[in-house]
């Protein structure tokens, strides 16, 4: 996934000799087409291609592999594609050769150009146009007028589109082309440098062209030898992609120790017999020590035990999730993640402390009616609300939800009603309004950005703080109210038995 460069650091304690060798891949570019043109008799250019992927470049039609294909791009209403001998040969017609397979419309109506001979008309059923005579010619160009329309539907999205032109094979009647190289190389002075403490190491590598077109990654060497001297210490480590490479992974191994053995080597079997998102089981069996990998990143919290033996946990390539399984173990592995039991446990305190919430909301008031006139307080008093609230706020949103807490308590009493509500609100419909601009699988989609979630919290605090009946001055209110209210509420708390009671 680091497609510029693999950069590491790392530290030894001792002084020590090392075999360092490095695996990079094939990157598609006008270089890695060049260079795979670079041995071919005969060499192609073409009006247009629809990509750098060498699999669709113009020499694709005159590599000998029906596999590749050579694509047009999709704005091209009459591609050409131009085939150059190395010097004047006599030939008979050309042969165009399309697989059903190829996500391409296959021509049907051409025209043919080769020297001072020019042919148009349908392709024939077989691919083969015949010229009628032999012709000498150093070029053939090939237009083509009309293609076969072949359309593909997405599998996302649905939409339909239009596949491009495209020839498989375009082979000059007449000639017998060399075999091809199987290969090619990348030298020493290609680029390629493993950077290492500041030193430059030019790296070598031989590139099978299966591997250079299917991006299977390629083994690259120092061009000094392989084996280096580190100090104890600390050093670093990097190799940079080029326009035709980009890095793998880099391995040093120490002079004297053995590789560590790929899975089929090292005779490590493996299969999976449960696979969830916090538990997994996986049978192994391994005839010497090699590593269980996991491709996911690594966590502290991941645990893995063989038969109920802890095995030790490594990182692989800067970022993967290992486990080193000891030489001749076999049995189940089990891997858990520790901190889902403390995540299950908040769970099920939150939806304890809701049904509270829902109990604390539902059930009937204690107070004597009287109380509830006169203003007297609750079982919490303002301040002591406000803190909680206080708290809430900080728990939600930080220091952020804090001072919003405190600014939506300070304005709770202030007239008009909506001045109140403006900032929930408000919050409320910027969070929808980004939500629904930008939903959920889109690219670039915001819902899990820290705008939305704020505007979220913020939409729940305010409403909690407006609504939730704090207030800062009940006292106060009692203090000031009317007279009349006073004595109402004095001669409700009279019971008709008291000694002071009027019969009248």
């Amino acid at each position: 996934e680091e497609d510029g460069a693999l950069d590491r650091s790392f530290t030894l304690g001792a002084q020590r000799d090392y075999r360092v060798a490095a695996t990079v891949r094939l990157r598609p570019s006008a270089g890695l087409s060049a260079a795979l043109d670079a041995t071919a008799e005969l060499r192609a250019r073409a009006s247009s291609t629809i990509a750098a992927d060498p699999r669709v470049r113009a020499g694709a039609a005159v590599d000998g592999d029906p596999a590749t294909t050579w694509t047009a791009a999709a704005g091209d209403l009459h591609p050409t594609l131009t085939v150059t001998l190395p010097q004047p040969r006599r030939i008979s017609g050309v042969r165009l050769q399309t697989l059903s397979s190829a996500p391409v419309s296959r021509p049907s109506e051409v025209s043919v150009r080769a020297g001072p001979f020019s042919w148009t008309g349908p392709v024939p059923d077989s691919g083969q146009i015949e010229f009628g005579q032999q012709i000498s010619a150093r070029s053939i160009t090939v237009t083509v007028l009309q293609a076969d329309v072949r359309s593909s539907v997405d599998a996302v999205t649905g939409a339909t589109r239009i596949l491009p032109t495209g020839i498989g094979e375009l082979q000059p009647l007449g000639i017998t082309e060399a075999p091809r190289q199987a290969s090619f190389s990348i030298g020493c002075t290609a680029g390629l440098m493993l950077q290492l403490d500041g030193r430059s190491i030019p790296l070598h590598a031989e590139v099978p062209v299966s591997a250079a077109l299917t991006g299977q990654p390629v083994l690259a060497v120092p061009c000094t030898g392989d084996q280096l001297s580190l100090a104890a210490g600390p050093h670093r480590l990097r190799l940079a992609a080029t326009s035709v490479v980009a890095p793998e992974s880099v391995t040093a191994t120490a002079a004297g120790a053995p590789a560590l053995a790929a899975p089929a080597e090292a005779g490590l079997t493996s299969t999976v017999r449960s696979w969830g998102s916090t538990t997994r089981t996986v049978q192994v069996q391994a005839a010497r020590a090699a590593y269980l990998v996991v491709r996911e990143n690594a966590s502290a919290g991941w645990h893995a035990t063989l038969d109920g033996r802890a095995l030790e946990p490594v990182m692989l390539d800067g970022w993967q999730q290992g486990y080193l399984v000891p030489a001749g173990s076999s049995g189940l592995v089990r891997l858990s993640f520790g901190p889902q039991r403390w995540f299950g446990a908040g769970l099920g305190l939150g939806a304890l402390a809701v049904l509270m919430l829902l109990w604390l909301a539902i059930r009937p008031s204690r107070r004597p009616p009287a109380a509830r006139v006169a203003g007297r307080g609750g079982r919490f008093g303002p301040v002591s609300a406000a803190a909680g609230m206080a708290a809430a706020g900080f728990a939600l949103l930080g220091l952020p939800g804090l001072a919003v807490t405190l600014a939506l308590l300070a304005v709770r009493g202030w007239r008009p009603r909506w001045v109140r509500w403006w900032l929930p609100v408000t919050a409320l419909l910027l969070a929808t309004a980004v939500v629904a601009i930008l939903p959920p699988g889109s690219a670039h989609s915001p819902t899990d950005s820290g705008l939305v979630q704020l505007l979220a919290g913020l939409a729940v605090l305010g409403t909690a703080v407006v609504a939730g009946g704090v207030d800062l001055r009940p006292r106060l209110s009692s203090r000031r109210s009317k007279p009349n209210q006073v004595a109402a509420a004095t001669a409700v708390a009279d019971s008709p038995a008291s000694p002071n009671s009027s019969r009248k």
